[in-house]
């Protein structure tokens, strides 16, 4: 409990609420995540409205002062403003459904938790802000240049002048070159990334940082190579809290936006809402969400959670469907350096993504990364259906693993490892059935193992010509339209090896492998039900290798 005389900070107003008529809802003293004796009422001043302190060090917002104001916004950010003035960590909301707490303006925590109650609370109209609950860090405007080149793998920093002295144990250092992170079909292009990460100094000894781990990218001087300090929002939680909109499509707003923090917590629900959740600069976060339908499908607002730019050591759960993409990445997309087009920075990395999911008739792909991130796991995801533009999964960016995930009945593709984009992704067991067109495209380097690539439109496996060094491995590929192996490429690749899988013969899948190219290694492959080895794999290229391949039953 706030056991001292609570100051005038401790008061909010509401204009036409009198202290006689303020009423301390039922539920308050109910509520589950109040322990022991009731919390205390809050005297206040005439004009103020009814606010709560409990025992677990928090203020409680009264149901009745939500419901009579015209702008619930303006009760919470009030209830936030009196917490951090008064060193009180954690607001409450009591319960509310759709409709009863009217949001007309943002809302800014200022490092508090926000913890609902069952609370919905109502998007009522267009607010000119990225999102309606926001908690954010502050940036340096120093970027100091770095005074010599710094690989990927590196782990030590020589901190410029400009912010020697201000750089010790646990601080958050930025560092950011114009180098190239995304892939070639991305160059020149407004998908085109560039190098950025975040990371907390561990020591510092003498001119030199020590960082937490080591360094993804290079930072060479000539590219400009710069540092910065970030000053993080910590250790606050957003949850117990749905959001939805009276009109999703006029009211285009993030749910909840998270940027330049360490170690937030949000767990949400969105129904029918103007926007997602946003994950932007920020390290150690856990997400948990529950997507019901966002139906701007069109644009970003349709991305339910999105971990983007420099964020790192992300896990997220996320369930639901019916909007553009139920997860993805993104960069932390700024102003061009010369006032042209907005630029993309930083990647993603170390991430552990799972859930279940299902796309509407609208959606593209459910689980997707765009261009930008780095060691990204999905890990036992699942996806259903989806109209003719939507994949189970897309991968855009380099070293993705899919663990044990499935899709169904995808629209367009089960899994697209996009060329010229995706690279080094690994696809470990799972299945990947009965989509619209092909099963599982293949990337530069990648690997499917011991996957089920079974009843899809067109052939289990598309090779392409940005397929060099992938490998398929130990999969059961059966029962596809037409080929379970096609090479649709001009025979640029190099190194693809195909090898100790069961391709069955079927009344759809009367190709085991058509049209082998480049140096392709087909070997020690089971083709049952075909009448040979021959019979399987059709007109193979001259440099195309065929080893220990058996056929029959």
């Amino acid at each position: 409990m706030v056991s001292r005389t609570p100051s005038r900070r401790s008061f909010l107003r509401l204009g036409g609420a009198s202290l006689a008529a303020a009423v301390i809802a039922p539920h308050a003293f109910d509520s589950p995540a109040v322990t022991g004796p009731r919390p205390r009422l809050l005297s206040a001043r005439p004009g103020g409205i009814t606010l709560l302190s409990s025992l677990d060090n928090r203020y409680i917002v009264d149901r009745a002062t939500l419901l009579a104001a015209p702008d619930a916004s303006v009760v919470i950010q009030d209830a936030i403003d009196a917490a951090a003035a008064d060193g009180i960590p954690t607001v409450e909301l009591p319960p509310g459904d759709p409709g009863d707490y009217l949001c007309h303006s943002a809302v800014h925590l200022r490092g508090r938790s926000l913890i609902g109650v069952g609370t919905t609370l109502t998007v009522a109209s267009a607010i000119p802000a990225r999102a309606l609950l926001n908690a954010s860090g502050i940036t340096s405007g120093t970027k100091a240049p770095l005074d010599e080149d710094h690989g990927s793998g590196s782990s030590r920093i020589r901190i410029p002048g400009e912010l020697r002295g201000s750089v010790a144990a646990g601080t958050v250092l930025a560092i950011e070159a114009r180098v190239q992170t995304t892939g070639p079909a991305t160059t020149g292009t407004s998908q085109q990334g560039w190098a950025f990460e975040m990371h907390q100094v561990d020591r510092v000894r003498g001119p030199f940082a020590y960082l937490d781990e080591p360094l993804i990218w290079n930072y060479p001087v000539a590219a400009g190579a710069r540092a910065f300090i970030i000053q993080p929002v910590r250790d606050f939680t957003i949850e117990g809290i749905r959001i939805t909109a009276t009109d999703a499509h006029a009211q285009p707003i993030r749910g909840v936006l998270v940027r330049e923090a360490i170690r937030p917590t949000v767990d949400v629900s969105l129904l029918e809402a103007g926007g997602g959740v946003l994950i932007l600069n920020s390290m150690h976060s856990t997400i948990r969400a529950q997507v019901d339908t966002l139906p701007r499908y069109y644009d970003q607002f349709g991305y339910g959670v999105a971990v983007a730019g420099a964020s790192a050591h992300a896990t997220a759960e996320v369930n639901g469907g019916g909007c553009r993409h139920l997860f993805t990445t993104l960069a932390d997309e700024r102003p061009g350096s010369s006032g042209g087009a907005n630029e993309q920075w930083g990647d993603p990395r170390h991430l552990v993504v799972r859930g279940s999911g299902w796309a509407g008739a609208d959606s593209l792909a459910v689980w997707d990364t765009h261009p930008y991130g780095y060691d990204i796991t999905f890990d036992g995801c699942s996806t259903h259906g989806g109209g003719t533009n939507a994949a189970g999964f897309q991968v855009r960016n380099r070293n993705v693993a899919l663990a044990q995930c499935s899709s169904t009945s995808a629209g367009n593709v089960a899994a697209r490892l996009a060329p010229g984009e995706a690279s080094n992704a690994r696809i470990t067991g799972g299945s990947f059935t009965g989509a619209g067109r092909a099963g599982i495209g293949l990337a530069a380097g990648c690997s499917i193992f011991g996957a089920t690539i079974r009843g899809n439109g067109e052939a289990g496996v598309i090779v392409n010509d940005e397929s060099s060094q992938a490998t398929v491995a130990n999969c059961l590929i059966d029962g596809n339209a037409g080929f379970g192996i096609q090479d649709q490429s001009s025979g640029q690749h190099a190194g693809v090896v195909i090898e100790q899988n069961t391709i069955p013969y079927s009344d759809t899948q009367y190709l085991g492998v058509l049209l082998p190219k480049s140096d392709m290694i087909i070997r020690e492959n089971h083709f049952r039900d075909f009448a040979s080895v021959d019979a399987a794999i059709y007109q193979p290229g001259p440099n195309v290798q065929i080893v220990n391949n058996t056929a029959g039953a």
